[in-house]
C-alpha cells in the first residue's frame, strides 16, 4: 500500500483501486470484503443474519517438561498437526501450550 501511495500521490483507496497499475487485483478485491464484513458484522439483523455469540472454549496453559514432538502436542491435545503448527511458536522444553481442560495429564 505504502508503494502505491507514494505512486498515486495519494491515500484515497478507490482511486488506487480505480487502476490496475497501482495495486495488485487481490489487494483491490480484498479491502471491499474486508468493509462489507465489518458493515455486516455492526448490524447482521439488517441482512437477516442471526448471528449468536459463541460459548468461549475452556483451555489450560500446560507447561512443556521437554522438547515435545509437535505430531504428539496435536495428538495429546486433539488438533490436527497443521493447527497446533500455527497455534505455537515452540514446544521447545520450558515453554507453554494450551490445549483442551483435559490435556494437563498428558504432557507428564
Amino acid at each position: 500500500m505504502q508503494r502505491a501511495i507514494r505512486r498515486a500521490g495519494t491515500t484515497d483507496f478507490w482511486r488506487l483501486s480505480a487502476s490496475s497499475r497501482y495495486l495488485p487485483r487481490e489487494t483491490r478485491n480484498y479491502v471491499p470484503a474486508i468493509l462489507a464484513a465489518m458493515l455486516v458484522a455492526r448490524d447482521p439483523q439488517a441482512y437477516a443474519l442471526d448471528l449468536a455469540p459463541e460459548s468461549p472454549v475452556a483451555y489450560e496453559s500446560v507447561p512443556v517438561p521437554r522438547a515435545v514432538d509437535l505430531r504428539r502436542v496435536a495428538e495429546w491435545t486433539g488438533a490436527s498437526i497443521e493447527k497446533s503448527r500455527h497455534s505455537t511458536r515452540s514446544c521447545a522444553a520450558g515453554s507453554r501450550r494450551r490445549g483442551p481442560r483435559t490435556t494437563r495429564s498428558r504432557f507428564r
